[in-house]
């Protein structure tokens, strides 16, 4: 069982490693499609929780938009993770299908 549970995992984390990879490298490189796309996979998570109420943006600032708190950072970053993961977990059940004869 614990090999069923490590091959999700390990396609989720590796297409999370290469989506960091790169995101750094579009930040590094200055503004392109994959920096706006970076400021998206941040900002959409977290501003549905913000029109509830909770403190996940840090309050306004004076220089455009104000960044994400401790507490929104971490969410975005496990809301990421476990959206990867569960691609993961659906390409292994796919991969499972096609390798099982009928």
């Amino acid at each position: 069982m614990a090999s069923v549970l490590n091959f999700p995992r390990k396609i989720g984390l590796g297409l999370l490693l290469t989506l960091a990879i790169l995101l750094f490298a579009a930040l590094a490189n200055g503004p392109s499609i994959l920096l706006d796309i970076f400021f998206a996979m941040i900002y959409l998570p977290l501003a549905p929780l913000a029109h509830l109420g909770l403190p996940v943006i840090e309050p306004g600032s004076g220089w455009g938009w104000s960044g994400p708190s401790n507490f929104g950072f971490a969410l975005a970053i496990g809301f990421w993770l476990g959206a990867w993961l569960l691609i993961g977990h659906v390409v292994e059940i796919v991969l499972r299908r096609l390798k099982t004869p009928d």
